[in-house]
């Protein structure tokens, strides 16, 4: 969810969906045991600057009962309060979101929630994995970098000698890549255990980020191929870095 929320896609959360909403923006949950009566829910006084839900049909979830979920979030940081239930926000909403703890959704809530929604469709990148072009771009990259790297005099036999799946190579290079990008967790591997073995010299780091830059400029924006460089480049010092304490733990 709050990933969406970062691209800029329009959320509503209702019934425990508001609760999962008030947890992605920060704010805590409480427990609600009981429906509450209709006397219990007020109007806050915020509402009347909110043109898009107009007090008038505010008027509609104060007049009846309403199941709440079980959980109920606090009011999110930024959010305002449209309907109150004491200090429990009923009906609330942030900026490209919406909440209702109500578990049944009232349909004019739903329609001027999607009104809303059409009239600002903008969509912000997530995360700069997102912001390259995603996953796909990402492996057309890995896929030239590795076909450059399998025919290079200074890196073929080293691939060679320990890449026997290439698909299945890359597949891990991509999961590290996107959690490096995203933050998404997809690789639970460790850099330097991964390339323990691998007998890399400082000729092969230097190969290698040559290779890599070339294919992030062949298949990405400028600025995207720059990120991607300098990622890699930091991940080279980490290896030259634990190549150089190992020289002189021999010595």
């Amino acid at each position: 969810m709050r990933r969406a929320l970062n691209m800029g896609v329009p959320v509503f959360g209702w019934g425990s969906g508001a609760a999962l909403l008030g947890r992605a923006m920060g704010a805590g949950v409480h427990l609600q045991e009981n429906a509450l009566p209709s006397q219990a829910l007020q109007i806050s006084a915020e509402a009347s600057t909110t043109l898009e839900c107009p007090r008038d049909l505010l008027q509609r979830l104060v007049l009846k009962e309403v199941l709440l979920a079980r959980e109920v979030t606090t009011l999110p940081r930024g959010a305002k309060a449209l309907v109150r239930a004491a200090a429990l926000p009923v009906l609330f909403r942030g900026a490209g979101y919406w909440g209702y703890a109500g578990v049944a959704l009232p349909p004019f809530l739903l329609e001027l929630f999607l009104t809303e929604a059409r009239l600002h469709p903008e969509r912000r990148p997530a995360d700069p994995l997102d912001a390259m072009g995603g996953e796909a771009a990402l492996r057309a990259v890995l896929r030239d970098f590795y076909t450059r790297a399998r025919h290079d005099q200074v890196l073929g036999p080293v691939f060679t000698a320990h890449v026997h799946d290439w698909d299945a190579h890359i597949d891990r290079v991509q999961d590290f890549w996107v959690t490096a990008l995203s933050g998404i967790p997809r690789y639970q591997g460790n850099l330097n255990v991964a390339h323990a073995h691998l007998g890399i010299r400082a000729e092969h780091l230097t190969r290698w980020l040559s290779l890599f830059e070339a294919a992030c400029g062949e298949g990405l924006a400028p600025g995207h191929a720059a990120l991607l460089t300098a990622r890699a480049e930091a991940m080279g010092r980490v290896l030259r870095a634990k190549q150089s304490r190992e020289r002189l733990t021999k010595s």
